[in-house]
């Protein structure tokens, strides 16, 4: 950027769906980005959720300013077909493992698959969730993460909505991801 010039404002809106299997804490995530609250019952998502939130990105010479709107998915693989429908015009996803459940580890592969299949090669981002209920001393589930991310080659964080742990920063990374898509159309 020039120095005393200011930078261009570009304002966008961006779809975020995010996915995987039930009660990894998608919804948790959301509500902690956007409401700072945590609530520890577990009601199911039905359908789909649409919430709103906001990030500013600079890159070069233009300051974004977007509008997210969060697809909080349900996440019942059996409705493979309804979720092809909410991914349509996704600019961005961000999948969910529960790291208290090897299980949902291991499906993280499947949902990605599904979800570029819909929409193309848009960025996506891994989070592996309820790292407040992990062993400090157990590193094995960390390198399960760890490689699982780096098969589907994607990048990743471990948080907690429950502590707030790196939510901010993971919602904050998924709008830089996008706004290289941004800085390419302007």
């Amino acid at each position: 950027m020039k120095v005393g010039y200011l930078a261009e404002v570009v304002k966008v809106i961006k779809k975020i769906c995010i996915f995987g299997d039930p009660a990894v804490g998608k919804t948790s995530l959301i509500q902690r980005h956007i409401f700072d609250v945590f609530n520890n019952a577990y009601y199911p998502t039905i359908g789909t959720k649409v919430l709103k939130s906001s990030a500013e990105v600079m890159k070069g010479e233009y300051k974004i300013l977007m509008t997210i709107m969060l697809w909080d998915l349900l996440g019942q693989s059996k409705f493979e077909q309804i979720h092809r429908t909410y991914y349509q015009g996704a600019e961005g996803g961000i999948t969910v493992c529960d790291v208290s459940r090897p299980e949902t580890i291991l499906n993280v592969g499947k949902w990605v698959e599904d979800f570029r299949t819909t929409v193309g090669p848009v960025p996506v981002i891994m989070l592996a969730n309820k790292v407040d209920l992990l062993d400090p001393s157990d590193a094995s589930m960390k390198r399960k993460v760890e490689d699982a991310a780096k098969r589907m080659n994607l990048k990743f964080l471990f948080t907690s909505a429950k502590n707030n742990e790196n939510v901010h920063v993971a919602f904050q990374s998924m709008a830089e991801e996008m706004a290289e898509s941004v800085r390419k159309t302007q």
